[in-house]
């Protein structure tokens, strides 16, 4: 939980240590736009995550496709009447 402060210098505070002793967080101010460069950073860090993830997966499907093809062409050769 965040509480904001002054209109000229936006800032937050953390408050959840109000509510709770069990997730303690910090007492100073965090200025909103070291917040909001913290945020879009670690956005920016989960974009390529699931980039990275997808391109992957596409890669292992294509590989098991493959597989796939190359082990119906193995059987088609084996076959014998």
């Amino acid at each position: 939980m965040m509480r904001t402060g002054s209109r000229k210098n936006p800032s937050y505070t953390c408050m959840t240590s109000c509510m709770t002793e069990v997730y303690p967080c910090p007492t100073e101010r965090i200025a909103q736009a070291d917040l909001l460069e913290i945020i879009q950073k670690n956005m920016q860090e989960q974009v390529k995550y699931a980039v990275d993830s997808s391109q992957i997966w596409e890669e292992r499907q294509r590989h098991i496709e493959n597989q796939e093809v190359l082990e119906r062409d193995n059987s088609e050769k084996n076959f014998v009447c």
